[in-house]
């Protein structure tokens, strides 16, 4: 039966004004960029007479989407509500942010009017003065914000004025933790306890009368856990392993180093121990295999968002990582076998699969929390097992020059890792730092570039399928941005002049490919319509547009003429179609460009 409240407690409104939830491994949530539009759209659903004033806001300045969150917050919800006039009779509203420790990127937004990007610290508080900002002004609305206690965001909520509006609550100090995981504890011991087979001789009469794990042992467990059901289920996942005996590793567990506070990171101390498990898990693989386990997980963190939905599972991908790392086939997977309790190495049960319309999974998401990842990019905790960024993409970027350094235009590119290498090696050029004592080898690795047909390689990349991959940026989008901002100059330790060179050696390739694939008979003979030469094309042309020196420079665009003597095909035409979509949503996206108009852009009286 379901319960209703008192008559004189129900409301006639809801009560919930708007949420947000961050989520780190989102690229449209894991950024503040969204934030204020999201909860001024909810908020004119929760209150009406709000609608009218935010429709307004954004008919008298369009542009007001694309700018500051500052000015956003001001424009679409602060004035909106000063123009209801009283605001006293308007009903209190809750808004709920919530993982405000997953928003960790400002990247987004560097595409209006912001031209850095914060560190997670300062995007973090940032989002907290936001909501300050909204209470200052007395509005009818209440924040409830939840978050992970890092020590920034504790600190900024201690500090003045914020802690003279808040009260702040440790949520492990609500309701009675332990319980809950006692009772998750012995419902999965007990599970994998009947899958046991008997112990054998050498064990004590009284240790086979025990039903494992004992009443002793589970209550040490417990009482490492701290009331954390992550914990908990970290220890499940390791025990319940088919290649291994779930008695012997939940010893090694509890026999472990006790983590102490010099020897965790200064995060907060629930963490502690969570740390020292990691370590315990990584531990139990033998000794031999455990270098290749962390050159495996430096391979995955470095090419996370690289792969496609048709690589829905980890032993695809594996098998990629292998052939560019230079490892053996089968060898990465078999290293980390015993981290199923840290790392996704096959399909959940009971969920949407990998690779499925609803949910396609990108590689970040294998790793089960985002605890493990900082475990392992801390030495200070991690110790032998952190991993090396550094190292990572050097060796990914030797296996992704070395696999493209033959292709041709005849060449067949039908395998994974040929294709990946074609889509990823700029990314990790971009990443990679060479030492001054590393100069000999910095240059092996410009000569190769330099070597390699790019031309032949952007011309496979075009005519490869799109995917729904997060990743924006495309190696034609990386190397053909001005000299400033061409990745190929990001790369840290490469003499000026090979710099140089390089991008000038990849601009007149992706051109000289641009202009293989505009050639009528070249067209007619490939399926362009099911590739990304549309959108890339488009892309390609707003940036030939945005740095022409007049529109002459434009006009005389080896590029544009190919597209002049293109036009008089009737036959390819819904290019052109499928390229002016592309350059709309160009301009939707970023606006305000001087002079540019679109609807001429590819017209035929502005290509004669």
């Amino acid at each position: 039966m379901e319960l209703e409240p008192p008559e004189d407690l129900r409301l006639d409104f809801s009560p919930l004004g708007a949420t947000f939830f961050f989520w780190r491994t989102s690229h449209e949530r894991n950024s503040p960029a969204r934030f204020v539009i999201t909860l001024a759209y909810q908020l004119a659903l929760s209150i009406p007479e709000l609608t009218a004033k935010i429709e307004d806001a954004v008919d008298q300045n369009p542009m007001i989407l694309r700018k500051s969150l500052e000015a956003q917050l001001t424009k679409l919800i602060v004035e909106p509500f000063k123009a209801l006039g009283s605001i006293d009779e308007i009903p209190n509203r809750l808004v709920i942010v919530d993982g405000l420790d997953e928003c960790i990127s400002s990247d987004q937004e560097s595409r209006v009017e912001k031209k850095y990007a914060e560190d997670q610290e300062k995007v973090q508080t940032r989002v907290l003065d936001l909501i300050y900002t909204l209470q200052s002004h007395k509005l009818p609305l209440s924040f409830l914000v939840l978050s992970r206690p890092e020590t920034w965001i504790k600190r900024h909520f201690e500090s003045r004025p914020l802690r003279d509006v808040t009260e702040v609550l440790d949520l492990y100090e609500v309701g009675d933790h332990l319980r809950d995981v006692e009772k998750f504890l012995r419902d999965e011991l007990s599970r994998i306890a009947e899958s046991l087979d008997p112990l054998s001789d050498e064990h004590s009469l009284e240790e086979v009368e025990v039903k494992w794990p004992g009443e002793k042992t589970l209550q040490t467990l417990l009482s490492r856990t701290g009331g954390h059901i992550l914990y908990a289920a970290t220890v499940v996942r390791h025990l319940d392993d088919p290649y291994d005996d779930p008695r012997r590793r939940l010893t090694e567990i509890l026999h472990g180093t006790a983590p102490t506070e010099k020897s965790v990171h200064p995060h907060s101390t629930p963490f502690a121990s969570l740390y020292e498990l990691y370590r315990q898990i990584m531990k139990s693989s033998p000794e031999d295999h455990r270098p290749v386990m962390v050159e495996v997980l430096e391979d995955l963190l470095a090419s996370k968002s690289y792969f496609d939905p048709g690589i829905d599972q980890l032993p695809a991908a594996m098998k990629i990582l292998d052939h560019l790392s230079g490892r053996t086939p089968g060898r990465g997977m078999k290293a980390i076998r015993g981290l199923h309790a840290v790392v996704r190495l096959t399909a959940e049960k009971g969920g949407v699969e990998e690779g499925s319309d609803d949910h396609p999974r990108t590689l970040k998401d294998y790793f089960i929390h985002s605890t493990f990842v900082e475990f392992l990019q801390t030495p200070e905790v991690s110790r032998e097992f952190a991993v090396d960024g550094r190292r990572s993409f050097r060796r990914l970027l030797s296996g992704c020059l070395d696999s493209i350094s033959g292709v041709t235009l005849d060449t067949k590119v039908d395998a994974r890792h040929l294709r990946f290498a074609l889509m990823a090696w700029p990314t990790f050029w971009s990443h990679t730092v060479w030492e001054p004592s590393e100069e000999e080898e910095c240059l092996n690795q410009v000569n190769k570039l330099m070597s390699i047909d790019l031309m032949a390689c952007f011309v496979h990349f075009l005519e490869t399928e799109p995917t729904t991959s997060e990743s924006r940026l495309t190696p034609v989008r990386m190397v053909y941005l001005p000299d400033n901002a061409n990745i190929l100059s990001q790369a840290r330790g490469v003499p000026t002049t090979s710099i140089q060179g390089l991008i000038a050696h990849a601009r007149s390739s992706l051109e000289a490919a641009v202009i293989n694939m505009l050639n009528p008979e070249v067209l007619s003979g490939t399926s362009w319509e099911s590739t990304i030469f549309p959108a890339e094309l488009g892309w390609i042309l707003w940036e030939v547009w945005w740095t022409r020196s007049s529109i002459q420079h434009y006009m005389s665009h080896d590029i544009i003429k190919a597209l002049h003597a293109l036009w008089s095909h009737p036959e390819h035409q819904e290019l052109f179609v499928r390229v002016k979509r592309t350059q709309d949503a160009i301009f939707s996206e970023r606006g305000g460009f001087e002079g540019l108009d679109f609807d001429v852009l590819l017209s035929e009286p502005q290509l004669e």
